[in-house]
């Protein structure tokens, strides 16, 4: 679920409303490896779990997951 919210922030998505605008996108789902993407309730009910200090222990990691793969040339 977390990879599917961060395709929909990298293709522009702001709100989870933003999230439905590629639920039926086929070629989405079959270039990122994905049966199924999550709805906007998926999203809200999932992210109203976290608190703050939750989120402050966490999503630094998180973040670094996703941005490591990247090779800067450095």
């Amino acid at each position: 679920m977390v990879e599917a919210f961060l395709l929909n922030i990298w293709i522009g998505a702001s709100r989870f409303c933003h999230c439905d605008w590629i639920r039926e996108d086929a070629v989405l789902k079959e270039i990122f490896g994905m049966s199924s993407l999550p709805s906007q309730s998926t999203y809200s009910r999932f992210f109203g779990k976290f608190s703050q200090a939750y989120n402050n222990r966490i999503f630094p990691q998180l973040q670094h997951w996703t941005v490591q793969p990247i090779d800067t040339g450095r």
